[in-house]
C-alpha cells in the first residue's frame, strides 16, 4: 500500500511541476515570438540569458533582439558541431568516451496485452502536436510527464526508445492498461 501510494503521489507531484514548467516555457516562447524568434530559435536561449535582460536600464526591444540573435546564432553553430560527435547511449565513466559500445537493450513490457494497430512514428517533439494518435500505437524516442496528452488522444499502445520499468510513461500505461514496450533501444 505504501509503495503504491508513494508512487501515485510522486507522479502527481511530477505532473504539477511539469505543468508549471510548461507554462513558463510557453511564456518564454511568446516573448521570443514578440521579438521575432521562432519557438525552435528559443531553445538556444538559457534562463541566465533572459535574466541579463532584466537590468535596471531596461534594454530596448532592438537591443534584446540583437543580444538574443547573437546567442542563438552562436549556439546553433556550436550545436551543428556537437551533433557530429558520436557519443555512447549511456555514459558511466570517462572510459566510455574512448570506446563507444552500443549495448543490448532489454525492453520493459507493460501489461500482458497485445495490440495490433497503425504505428505512428514521431521523430521530434515539435511534430507531436501535429499528429493524431487516436486508435494508433505511438512510437517516440522518449517520454516524460509532459507527454501525458498522448493518453487523452486514446493511444492503444506505446513504444519508446528510452525509459525503464519505473518511468512515468510505464507507470501511466500500467495504470490505464495500455500495452507498451518501454526502452526498446
Amino acid at each position: 500500500m505504501f509503495v503504491e501510494r508513494s508512487t501515485q503521489l510522486r507522479e502527481e507531484l511530477k505532473l504539477e511541476f511539469t505543468k508549471n514548467l510548461s507554462d513558463a516555457l510557453e511564456l518564454i516562447a511568446e516573448a521570443g515570438r514578440r521579438l521575432g524568434f521562432s519557438r525552435e530559435d528559443m531553445q538556444y536561449v538559457h534562463y541566465k540569458d533572459l535574466l541579463k535582460l532584466r537590468n535596471p536600464e531596461k534594454p530596448s526591444a532592438d537591443d534584446a533582439r540583437a543580444y538574443l540573435d547573437r546567442l542563438i546564432q552562436k549556439r546553433k553553430t556550436d550545436r551543428a558541431i556537437y551533433d557530429r560527435i558520436p557519443l555512447p547511449p549511456v555514459i558511466c565513466s570517462e572510459d566510455d568516451f574512448l570506446v563507444i559500445r552500443h549495448g543490448t537493450s532489454r525492453p520493459n513490457f507493460i501489461t500482458n496485452g497485445r495490440v495490433q494497430a497503425e504505428l505512428v512514428t514521431v521523430d521530434s517533439p515539435t511534430e507531436l502536436a501535429k499528429v493524431i494518435f487516436h486508435g494508433r500505437i505511438a512510437l517516440i524516442q522518449s517520454a516524460d510527464p509532459g507527454y501525458d496528452f498522448l493518453f487523452a488522444q486514446e493511444i492503444v499502445g506505446l513504444i519508446t526508445q528510452y525509459g525503464g520499468a519505473a518511468s512515468h510513461m510505464a507507470i501511466r500505461c500500467a495504470e490505464l492498461g495500455i500495452p507498451a514496450a518501454i526502452g526498446v533501444g
